[in-house]
């Protein structure tokens, strides 16, 4: 949903991109196509409006100039930030007594980049959106049980959220991740044992370093 024409004034006045760089981007954005292909039909060609191609090297960096105005939204509240791709997150500490202040923060700082992305046609998705309390389990049961606003929905506080491919837990441990992880080794030691009277012993012993090192990524 990158709009052109905003993310090329924000590259001349935010990053000072003129001339010949600015009129490379350009042709590269523009006149970008797409269509739809089952089988061996496909549809005709149409013009892409908006967005920067995925996939490619740009793309990423492209998107995160894009939004880097939204950082200078999120620490004027006074919040921390970690910016991955289109994933936000936006985090702060605080004291147990000091919770509520810091709630009502968070529920200010989430409707000025709601009201921003409007602005530069993105959309805030409070289905997608997670907020998680980091604190002790003798902690968690004195933190007010109301739902946090994130624009004009409420959300939740989960136990644990899943981020990038790892599970993280209220109280900042891996033990979801873990068991997660060796749910995922298990399945694949099943398939394994499926297979391993049909092939070869050195193409068996090949898939299991294989499965291993997929697994230490998970």
């Amino acid at each position: 949903m990158v709009d052109h024409e905003i993310l090329l004034q924000r590259l001349h006045s935010c990053f000072g991109v003129t001339g010949r760089v600015m009129a490379w981007i350009r042709s590269y954005l523009h006149h970008q196509t797409q269509f739809v292909r089952l089988g061996s039909r496909r549809s005709c060609l149409w013009l892409v409006p908006s967005g920067v191609p995925q996939g490619s090297v740009l793309g990423p960096n492209l998107f995160m100039i894009y939004a880097a105005d939204l950082l200078r939204v999120i620490k004027h509240h006074g919040f921390y930030l970690h910016l991955y791709a289109d994933d936000t997150h936006v985090y702060d500490f605080c004291s147990l007594s000091s919770t509520d202040q810091l709630q009502l923060r968070l529920s200010d700082c989430t409707d000025d980049v709601a009201c921003w992305m409007r602005s530069n046609q993105l959309q805030l998705n409070t289905q997608r959106t997670d907020v998680m309390r980091c604190t002790s389990k003798r902690c968690h049961q004195l933190l007010p049980s109301d739902l946090i606003c994130i624009g004009s929905d409420s959300v939740t506080p989960s136990y644990s959220v899943h981020d990038l491919g790892i599970y993280l837990y209220s109280n900042v441990s891996m033990r979801i991740h873990v068991i997660w992880t060796m749910s995922k080794c298990f399945g694949m030691l099943c398939q394994l044992r499926t297979i391993r009277r049909s092939v070869p012993a050195d193409t068996f012993q090949g898939l299991v370093v294989f499965t291993g090192s997929v697994s230490i990524r998970l």
